[in-house]
């Protein structure tokens, strides 16, 4: 999975992607929990099958 500081969702954003792996088990609702705990500023984080999704649609899940 990959988190972005950068807004930009095209192309590689390079300097501004990090990258961490979570469980196979992992569902939505766990990869949100883990959006909501992360600290400091961030715009997309990919969802299992790479899609970039939105912070604000990552924290209206964890609800």
């Amino acid at each position: 999975m990959q988190i972005s500081r950068a807004a930009s969702k095209i192309g590689k954003v390079k300097g501004c992607v990090n990258e961490f792996r979570i469980a196979k088990a992992a569902g939505d609702h766990d990869i949100a929990q883990v959006a909501a705990a992360t600290r400091g500023e961030w715009h997309w984080l990919t969802d299992k099958n790479g899609r970039r999704i939105d912070r604000a649609v990552w924290l209206q899940t964890v609800i």
